[in-house]
């Protein structure tokens, strides 16, 4: 009987330790197909190393592309084309045909969720973004496209090269010519009668509120400007895009991530912020992303903005109770370089703020010598304003009256 017992008490041990055994070892199956299968497991590691590897091996041969091509044209011999280094690309199984954006130039490489790995720009077009401040930490972050390199600039510094313009422009085909007409438009309406117009329809409602054409088409639109003399659509180009000091027409236009027409943005939080570069003669589009990853929210008690309206007095504002307050150093970023005005910074009469006034920077950044006069550094500026030690970065309009 004992021994009977005894029997029983080892076999429910014995499966007790089974029962056990088998959860343990479901368990460490679990972790382990986790560890293989899951998003941060060997395998979708390995992928994700394999699209990597995939995406740099890309990018270099586009660049070697670009490159050799550079020096066949310095030297008049023969370049490889587009399509040519693209179906190259694909016969290494380094880009697939569904990766390409022909429209706007560019390789997209993506994980499976989404998630990009490599934008590659083949267009030969170099868009360049300055980041200030670019790594230390800040309540605000303003990008700034500094430069666009690979896209056509035209030199007008003679009457032969404005006529080989107006040549340029009468060579282009019809749908082209009407696009640039529309831009222009648009672009010449904002900057000369003060307003905020961003698509054509606005541009035709605008018109027929005025009385210019008979109904909000695009119809009674070429009715009234299908006879515009090429060498007119010149002349707006001039007044729109020419640069005195380098004598170019700066044939491009910058849209920012907030799609209005400007080269800066300040980012305020951290994230990709896209640009985009659209050529004035092809109508083609480029894209540049940069990535933002210094903004500390705690440092955003002030912000930097024109204190008075008329005169574009530039200052240092409380977030919270939205007056002027002070600041103990001061800098412009000018053609991509951190200039100190803190000399030229004011006091108001009752000491409760600071400002900078634009006709005092006109004359010290032109007896600096960074401008040839004084109404140069006028338009839509960065500034580093500093107080208590913080650096609060923002854009501001500097307007240096006459006297």
């Amino acid at each position: 009987m004992k021994k009977n017992t005894r029997d029983k008490r080892e076999r429910g041990i014995t499966l007790i330790a089974l029962v056990v055994t088998i959860v343990v070892l479901l368990i460490l199956a679990g972790v382990s197909l986790n560890l293989v299968l899951g998003n941060n497991g060997i395998i979708t590691k390995a992928q994700d190393a394999k699209l990597m590897t995939r995406a740099g091996s890309a990018e270099d041969e586009v660049e070697l592309w670009k490159s050799d091509n550079y020096i066949a044209r310095t030297s008049n011999q023969a370049t490889v084309d587009k399509e040519t280094m693209l179906q190259g690309l694909k016969d290494k199984n380094l880009v697939y045909e569904e990766e390409i954006d022909r429209d706007n130039e560019i390789i997209t490489i993506k994980k499976k969720d989404g998630t990009i790995v490599k934008e590659i720009n083949y267009s030969g077009v170099i868009i360049n973004i300055s980041k200030t401040p670019e790594t230390e930490k800040s309540g605000a972050v303003v990008l700034q496209v500094t430069s666009v390199e690979g896209l056509t600039n035209i030199s007008i510094k003679s009457e032969e090269e404005f006529n080989s313009f107006v040549e340029q422009i009468e060579r282009m085909d019809e749908e082209s010519k009407k696009d640039l007409i529309k831009n222009l438009d648009i672009m010449a309406h904002n900057k000369f009668n003060g307003t905020n117009i961003t698509t054509f329809e606005e541009l035709l409602e605008y018109y027929y509120t005025k009385g210019y054409i008979t109904d909000a088409t695009e119809e009674a639109y070429w009715e009234k400007m299908n006879d515009i003399p090429d060498e007119n659509i010149c002349y707006v180009m001039l007044e729109l895009f020419y640069n005195d000091q380098t004598g170019l027409l700066i044939m491009y236009q910058v849209i920012n991530p907030d799609n209005a027409l400007s080269d800066t943005y300040v980012a305020t939080e951290n994230g990709t912020y896209t640009f985009i570069v659209k050529d004035l003669i092809t109508g083609k589009s480029y894209s540049k992303s940069v990535e933002v990853t210094n903004i500390d929210s705690t440092l955003q008690q002030y912000y930097v903005a024109n204190i008075d309206e008329y005169n574009k007095v530039i200052g240092l504002v409380d977030k919270d109770t939205a007056e002027p307050t002070t600041f103990s150093q001061a800098y412009i970023i000018y053609n991509g370089e951190k200039i100190d005005i803190t000399s030229i910074i004011r006091t108001s009469e009752d000491n409760s703020c600071n400002y900078l006034y634009g006709w005092d920077i006109g004359y010290y950044m032109y007896h600096c010598g960074k401008v040839t006069s004084r109404y140069d550094v006028e338009g839509n500026r960065i500034f580093i304003l500093v107080k208590d030690g913080i650096d609060y970065v923002g854009c501001a309009l500097v307007y240096a009256p006459k006297h």
